[in-house]
């Protein structure tokens, strides 16, 4: 029981720049999670699984799904 101590938030086990990028993580997550959400429902994310190993461009996904450039 002794893992919660005071002890244990004074000394810091983690690097500055580690703790910012794990405090980026939490705070873009929402975001991903929206963008991926997104991808999935417009059916973009598809549309480049199914491009395979040559790839897909930008004008390509936008013709695909008939979202604009500036959408896609």
């Amino acid at each position: 029981m002794s893992e919660y101590t005071n002890e244990n938030y004074i000394k810091d086990k983690i690097r500055a720049v580690d703790a910012k990028f794990e405090a980026q993580k939490i705070a873009f997550a929402p975001l991903t999670f929206q963008a991926i959400r997104a991808l999935i429902e417009l059916g973009i994310l598809k549309i480049i699984s199914d491009s395979g190993e040559n790839g897909i461009t930008i004008d390509q996904i936008s013709k695909a799904s008939n979202i604009s450039n500036y959408g896609v």
